[in-house]
């Protein structure tokens, strides 16, 4: 079980660490902390009630799954916003990969997938100030540890799956949200330099080349196309078939097939 004294003993970076045992998100109260504090701080619970993934769905928070979210207080440009999401997905990727032993994939632009199921989400939200900095950003992650009792919901029981089949091993829970931390907040730190984690990023991508369709999230509507890179900040660049190639800063991409 997720507890204060669990995560801070593998901890190698200076956050402060706060656990529930319920929480509506762990990201509305990251929101209502930076409002009073100013120290980056890691907020877990062991079950949320009303947790959101990206586009205001709702996101499966049973007991037995980590969810976290990271306060952090960054003096950059909100443009780099799209980086750290990034650099946050290949933060938890490693961290999930150490842990279990094996190897994990991103889909654009925030989902890890193990075996072809997606076992993770990542939901990123910044205040923004009037000279376009960020005041501060809330860096959520919800994880799949195990299989719920009885299962996935229907409706996602097709594409969501878990890190650990059966038991999950002593410490793991602890480990991952530690793990998450000490990779991701050096990067943070040090500026959120493209070199940390693009690379990476792109390599561990398990949509480029891919058949996908787009929605947009400005009219919904959703077109055919082909991944075909990531670009220098981040966006999924795609061609449709009149051979029209549009780099993507938002939207919702799927894997055609999958």
């Amino acid at each position: 079980m997720i507890t204060k004294n669990g995560i801070s003993k593998y901890l190698r970076e200076d956050v402060s660490v706060l656990v529930y045992d319920e929480l509506v998100s762990t990201n509305l109260t990251a929101r209502d902390l930076a409002e009073e504090s100013n120290k980056d701080t890691l907020i877990a619970a062991h079950r949320q009630t009303g947790g959101r993934g990206r586009m205001g769905r709702s996101f499966f928070s049973p007991s037995g799954g980590l969810y976290m979210s990271l306060l952090l207080h960054p003096t950059m440009p909100s443009h780099k916003a799209t980086g750290l999401t990034a650099a946050a997905a290949v933060a938890t990727a490693r961290a999930i990969d150490r842990v279990s032993g094996k190897k994990s994939e991103i889909k654009w632009v925030n989902d890890i997938y193990l075996d072809n199921r997606k076992v993770c989400g990542i939901l990123a939200e910044a205040q923004i100030k009037d000279d376009g900095f960020m005041k501060y950003v809330v860096v959520g992650i919800g994880i799949n540890l195990t299989v719920p009792r009885g299962g996935f919901p229907a409706d996602i029981a097709g594409r969501a799956g878990a890190l650990f089949d059966g038991d999950m091993p002593q410490d793991a829970d602890n480990r991952i949200a530690a793990e998450i931390v000490n990779e991701l907040l050096p990067m943070y730190r040090g500026g959120l330099l493209v070199s940390d984690y693009l690379d990476e990023y792109r390599k561990r991508s398990n949509i480029i080349g891919r058949d996908v369709d787009v929605m947009r999230i400005v009219d919904g509507e959703s077109r055919p196309a082909k991944a075909v890179a990531i670009d220098d900040v981040c966006r999924l660049v795609v061609r449709y078939p009149d051979g029209v190639v549009e780099a993507l800063g938002s939207g919702e991409v799927s894997v055609r097939g999958r």
